[in-house]
């Protein structure tokens, strides 16, 4: 079923929302309408009962110069194929930040438990963090991801140690989400902050902060196997002091590849990412890649090697 398309109201207007569902022949219909050459009716039936219409409209734009009217020439498969195209590349970042993430939480973990004014309990102590923090409502939602977690090691331990009413560091960070971790690690002191920046990234707090709530960001798209190509990011990773290849003033993805390239936590994963994004991109090279922000020289980024800004 089709239960509408994106509408763009007028400021102050009251606008009745009439669209009704439409079965998949009648979707077909609808695109033949507006122009769009569907040479294999069965198949591009098949393709929108596993994908959709609305999710598939998301990749319309591109072939459309006026509104609901596609190009001259274009075809179902075009569509298709970017949508594909962003299927596969969603999948590479994803294992990407897998990478990323799961470091990150054996980099914060280490580092905090091995302070002596920190240890398994100190995420606890509200005097750890920014005053500004509001601690108790992140510690909150800490325990209810907690409560609510299935992973036997959380049993285990409250039936062992009963007395306790909160894990040790070294488990909670595995049990919450990437969100609540990059909450934590920007709102710790600044102390605690800028050293495990520096011993483990070599970057400024604040840099290695922005990366992660943009990660967090990108983390969500994928799993919501939501439109990443010619998305625009809503937290623009900081560019580092000197850095070369990063683009300026931009919000689309190409600096997450950057990102990448300073934190993928051995050469070989970032050779592997940045082969299988250079294969990726000669497979599709109808794919407009400037509207992922990548510039010409993309390539020079991927095989310039790493931390090289």
């Amino acid at each position: 079923l089709i239960y509408g398309e994106f509408i763009e109201p007028f400021w102050g207007a009251v606008m009745k929302y009439d669209k009704h569902p439409l079965t998949f022949e009648q979707q077909i219909d609808r695109l033949i309408e507006r122009g769009l050459n569907v040479p294999n009716r069965s198949l591009a039936i098949r393709t929108l009962q596993t994908i959709s219409y609305y999710r598939l409209s998301a990749y319309f734009l591109p072939f459309q110069k006026e509104s609901n009217k596609f190009d001259e020439g274009v075809k179902f498969e075009d569509i298709f194929q970017l949508y594909e195209f962003d299927r596969r590349f969603r999948l590479i970042f994803m294992d990407a930040i897998e990478w990323v993430e799961v470091g990150f939480r054996a980099h914060l973990t280490y580092y905090l438990a091995h302070q002596k004014t920190f240890g398994p309990w100190g995420y606890i102590d509200v005097k750890n963090f920014e005053g500004h923090f509001k601690h108790q409502e992140w510690l909150d939602k800490v325990r209810e991801d907690v409560k609510i977690s299935k992973e036997v090691f959380v049993r285990h331990f409250f039936d062992k140690y009963s007395e306790h009413g909160d894990l040790p560091l070294w488990m909670m960070t595995e049990v919450i989400s990437l969100n609540r971790l990059s909450i934590f690690f920007r709102f710790l002191k600044k102390e605690y902050r800028h050293g495990l920046a520096q011993e483990f990234y070599d970057l400024p707090s604040q840099v290695l902060a922005s990366w992660l709530e943009s990660l967090t960001y990108i983390r969500n798209v994928c799993a919501h196997h939501s439109r990443l190509w010619n998305r625009d990011l809503p937290v623009s990773p900081k560019i580092p002091r000197g850095a070369k290849q990063w683009q300026s003033y931009s919000k689309k993805v190409f600096n997450v590849v950057m990102v990448f390239r300073n934190v993928i936590p051995q050469a070989d994963r970032w050779s592997k990412f940045a082969g299988d994004l250079a294969s990726l991109i000669d497979s599709y090279p109808q794919v407009n890649l400037k509207a992922m922000g990548f510039p010409e020289n993309w390539n020079e980024a991927l095989l310039d090697g790493r931390n090289k800004g």
